[in-house]
């Protein structure tokens, strides 16, 4: 989000330097004109507009290029930044790859703990493009069942158990979905040392806002510290667990909870428990 936030203070900038370089450059301007037409009582006033009013044309306009040139500035590094964590995240594949292939001929120990790094890696980078892209990414809306989703989740991560006590049909966008679910997976995993969890859905009505789902989703892990403030979960994890994550994850999982028309909450209720409201889709 800082990109996004660096773009939008260069926009502000901007525009702020352009309307106060007219407004001053107007007022500056009336007032030099009402000097000249009492230059003859008040010459003070004419060589002072004369002075000021360059002055300000001049100020005015260096202050107009300094804010375009950080606004491209500001706009070459999310590009940049983009292109690199998407090289990166490609290397990391092919090197997940063989991976893959070492753990089916042996040194099952080592070459997990290599996975399991990469797989962390790979979803800092994905967390890294989401930011980058911010409110640019377009998101496609479609219908998800929630046990197709759960298939690719088990993949992932074979060595914990995840459990869908029923079925359901979501409307959101599908990779959304996945880093949403993927980062609350890492942070049971990574946080809480979590082995299970378990997906609860319940379906609610709420009236012109159609059907909503409720999902639950609860770990057998650590849970929450309890010095821990839930509504800046994101940002606590930060400050509490230095070299064990950065909180971007749980960030962007409200960011994009957000976009995708849903709500999201974090509690600590014998383990980490994670309420979740999205928008339901038609079953097939």
């Amino acid at each position: 989000m800082n990109k996004a936030l660096m773009q939008s203070s260069s926009n502000w900038r901007f525009y702020l330097s352009i309307f106060w370089f007219l407004f001053t450059f107007v007022f500056i301007g009336w007032w030099w004109i009402l000097g000249l037409e009492s230059a003859a009582h008040h010459r003070m006033i004419f060589w002072e507009g004369l002075v000021l009013l360059p002055a300000i044309f001049s100020g005015g306009m260096a202050l107009m290029i300094l804010a375009a040139r950080d606004r491209r500035r500001a706009e070459n590094m999310k590009i940049f930044f983009s292109n690199f964590a998407h090289d990166l995240k490609t290397a990391i594949t092919r090197v997940r790859l063989q991976a893959e292939v070492l753990v089916e001929e042996g040194s099952q120990k080592n070459v997990t703990r290599l996975m399991n790094s990469l797989q962390r890696l790979d979803l800092q980078l994905e967390n890294s493009l989401w930011v980058a892209r911010g409110e640019r990414q377009a998101l496609y809306f479609e219908n998800i069942k929630m046990s197709q989703l759960i298939v690719s989740l088990r993949n992932e991560w074979p060595e914990v158990e995840i459990q869908l006590q029923k079925d359901c049909v979501l409307f959101a966008d599908r990779q959304a979905l996945i880093s949403v679910f993927r980062n609350l997976i890492q942070n049971s995993i990574l946080h809480g040392h979590a082995s299970k969890i378990e997906i609860s859905v319940f379906e609610t009505q709420e009236g012109k806002a159609g059907s909503i789902v409720v999902l639950e989703i609860r770990d057998n892990g650590e849970g929450l510290k309890k010095d821990l403030e839930v509504s800046q979960l994101g940002h606590e994890l930060l400050l509490a667990s230095p070299g064990r994550g950065n909180g971007l994850g749980l960030y962007l999982v409200s960011f994009l909870m957000k976009r995708m028309k849903g709500k999201i909450s974090f509690h600590s209720e014998n383990g980490f428990l994670v309420r979740m409201q999205l928008p339901q889709g038609r079953g097939e």
